[in-house]
Formats: structure tokens, sequence, C-alpha cells
């Protein structure tokens, strides 16, 4: 069996480092929670990208080179919290990182199952009326969802057995 394994770039290396090749890599997927990030069924053919919230300039300047070295058709898929905050996260990717960048479970189905699992969070005043101006695009639906049921999903309450990802 192939081992696949992650690494940790700290800022000094961030500031000499730059991505030169990506072979194989068909895929690039952010995650927002690192207990996510680290329940994830590897593929070789997936660079996984612990994100933590929002990237700082260093690793945006190193992230966004990846673009010029992966493959015309690699997938950009983000996978965060159905919150105010993951909402945020992707919108800012998505336009600092990958135009192309999609989001990874982050839809009605994930949504309607963590509230019917008990997995949501009273969502407070003050962010759903941020949440009411925000232009979520491509995650609007998501957004209508919260606001409608006043509810959010922290990522790391996806994690079960039978909804761990082979992805």
């Amino acid at each position: 069996s192939v081992n696949i394994f992650g690494t940790v770039i700290n800022a000094q290396t961030l500031e000499q480092a730059v991505p030169a090749a990506a072979p194989g890599i068909r895929r690039i997927m952010l995650i927002e929670n690192k207990a996510n990030y680290e329940s994830m069924d590897f593929r070789e053919d997936t660079l996984y990208i612990y994100c933590h919230g929002f990237f700082s300039p260093k690793e945006l300047k190193f992230l966004s080179a990846l673009t010029g070295i992966a493959d015309e058709n690699t997938e950009y898929l983000h996978w965060g919290d159905l919150d105010l905050g993951g909402i945020r996260i992707f919108l800012y990717n998505q336009r600092k990182l990958f135009p192309g960048l999609r989001p990874y479970r982050m839809d009605e189905a994930e949504y309607k199952a963590a509230v019917e699992g008990g997995a949501g969070i009273p969502l407070k005043k003050e962010k759903k009326e941020k949440l009411q101006k925000l232009d979520a695009g491509c995650l609007e639906k998501l957004k209508r969802l919260i606001l409608e049921n006043e509810m959010e999903i922290e990522q790391e309450s996806l994690l079960s057995a039978e909804n761990r990802t082979k992805y």
C-alpha cells in the first residue's frame, strides 16, 4: 500500500518556497477544520490543504502559484463550516486563490442531515444580520437555509462513521 503523508510548512519556508510541480494531482481540496483534514481518506490524485480559516499573505502567495503548475483540468474544492465564517472563507479563497473553486459538502443535503442529526448551533443575532447582508455567491442556498433554520453547522460535527468521505 502507498503511504500518503502531510507536512507543515512554516512562515520562513513559505517566504522562499515555490511549488515546482504537481504531477498526478487532479484535485486540490481546501479543508477548514483540522479534525476533518486529519480524518480524510486521502487519495493520491488529490492535494489536501488544511486552511485553518483565512490564509495569510505568505500562504496566499505560495498557494496561488499552484494554479500555474496544476493541470488545466484540476478541480478546486473547499470544505468548510456551514456558517457565516465558512461562507466568507470560501468566497475569500475563490476570489484570492482559485476562481474555479467549488464547495464540497456545503450543500442542502449536508446541512439538512446535520440539523436533523442535532448538530445545529443557534444563529446569533449579530451573525444573522451580517449573513443577511452577505452576497454568498454560489453558496446563496446554504445562506438561505442557515437564515431559515437559524442554525449554523460546525464542519467537525459532520464527522461520524457514516459521514466520512473517500473523496
